[in-house]
């Protein structure tokens, strides 16, 4: 699937054996970590290919029936580290960062044709996750190693996958109100991460001294609103310098 024709073949042989495609979820995953000083092209591209490419190439042809229809659910898979970063794992954070954007666009494009697109990011205990923790330096004596056996049998085991499956078939229910989000669920617990935007500082004759000297202000959280899209973060602008 990490070409037009491995993703035209998907959908064909979903069409054959049921006449229309309604709910497409891009799960396909690879890891390989390394620090960004040993990251390569040989390195970094694949995982572009799986996750993001892939993404693309599986749903370009689902969403061509889709239109068609007037109806589709579309649910891509997401990680704590394309949302938030982790050390050693640039290619991975990067592509699915890549699916956010991806998400949103599609769930800006399918709200007239009753596609709804959202983004799932579970924390579950799963051959990439044990692929992860088995790559992460050990600690360096008995008593610390023994604490992190602990930790992994007391929660770790707690992640069943089969606890994410609830929020996976809500969100590609044809009751799902939502599109356009992205949630987070593991252990039976379901939270959604979204962006947000501070009030922020405003000067006319804006200096990097302004920058410099307001950036508490830039950053302070109180008050922040949540943008639905580019329309509107610059309403939200264009509010800033009419009140001024």
């Amino acid at each position: 699937m990490t070409s037009p024709q491995g993703g035209q073949a998907i959908i064909d042989t979903a069409l054959d054996a049921w006449g229309r495609v309604d709910i497409l979820i891009n799960n396909a995953g690879i890891v390989g970590d390394a620090p960004f000083q040993d990251m390569t092209a040989e390195r970094f591209e694949p995982l572009l290919d799986v996750h993001l490419r892939g993404a693309f190439h599986v749903t370009r042809p689902a969403w061509k029936v889709m239109r068609e229809q007037g109806y589709g659910r579309i649910l891509n898979t997401t990680s704590a580290v394309g949302l938030l970063g982790n050390a050693g794992m640039s290619n991975y954070g990067s592509a699915k960062t890549g699916l956010l954007g991806f998400t949103r666009v599609l769930a800006a494009e399918g709200a007239d044709h009753n596609i709804k697109v959202n983004v799932v990011a579970p924390i579950a205990y799963t051959r990439m996750l044990t692929h992860s923790i088995d790559g992460a330096a050990l600690p360096a004596d008995a008593a610390a190693q023994a604490v992190l056996d602990e930790l992994t049998n007391q929660y770790l085991k707690k992640l069943d996958p089969a606890l994410v499956a609830p929020v996976v078939a809500f969100l590609t229910h044809r009751d799902c109100p939502v599109t356009g989000e992205v949630y987070t669920t593991g252990a039976g617990h379901v939270s959604r991460f979204f962006i947000g935007r501070t009030k922020g500082f405003y000067s006319p004759g804006l200096s990097i001294e302004d920058v410099r000297d307001h950036l508490a202000q830039i950053r302070d959280e109180a008050g922040y609103t949540v943008p639905g899209g580019p329309a509107d973060e610059m309403a939200e602008l264009f509010a800033t310098l009419t009140a001024s």
